[in-house]
């Protein structure tokens, strides 16, 4: 199991400090994500992701403090009997991820570009609404060709939307995700 550093000195004022101010910290927070809808200030935005920033530091410095073999073992408890995941890949892979300083960090960093964020969800609202014209279009068209053609013509217009979302999301935020399918690639393939 997972061991915080204040637990194994069994030193309770010493951990209730660090409970209280981590509790202060989310507080602080909290509050400047309030000020951040009251305001437009691009500054507090910083400041959001900074913090949060310094909040993944901080829970990946208590990570890689616990050993490999207690940190897989925590993980392995956690995702007990949950499917698709409590899987021994998976187990590496979270703590690979969990451990690397790169990987949160830089998909977090997508926050900091407002303007690139905000281009890339219009331009995802506006594929959206192109897909739901096209597929009205297509459901008024009554088709009676074979079972087989129709279903092809499905499949390639499925393969090609969702290509085209995929697409965007690597060409606006390739870099950022880049460590993370790294990280897949080495533990599933």
């Amino acid at each position: 199991m997972l061991q915080l550093p204040l637990l194994a000195q069994d030193d309770d004022e010493a951990l209730m400090n660090e409970l209280e101010a981590q509790q202060k910290l989310y507080e602080q927070m909290l509050e400047r994500t309030k000020n951040l809808a009251n305001t437009n200030n691009s500054e507090s935005k910083k400041d959001i992701t900074q913090d949060v920033v310094k909040s993944l530091d901080h829970m990946q410095a208590m990570y890689r403090q616990a050993s490999v073999k207690e940190s897989k073992a925590h993980l392995q408890e956690k995702v007990k009997g949950k499917p698709f995941i409590d899987d021994p890949r998976f187990i590496n892979f979270a703590d690979a991820y969990l451990r690397d300083p790169r990987a949160l960090k830089d998909i977090v960093s997508i926050l900091n570009d407002h303007k690139k964020l905000t281009i890339f969800a219009g331009i995802n609202i506006a594929l959206f609404i192109i897909i739901m014209v096209y597929k009205r279009i297509r459901s008024k068209k009554i088709d009676q060709s074979f079972f087989l053609f129709r279903f092809f013509k499905w499949v390639f217009s499925f393969a090609f939307f969702t290509g085209l979302r995929l697409g965007l999301v690597v060409l606006f935020y390739g870099q950022n995700f880049a460590r993370s399918v790294e990280l897949v690639k080495i533990h599933y393939f």
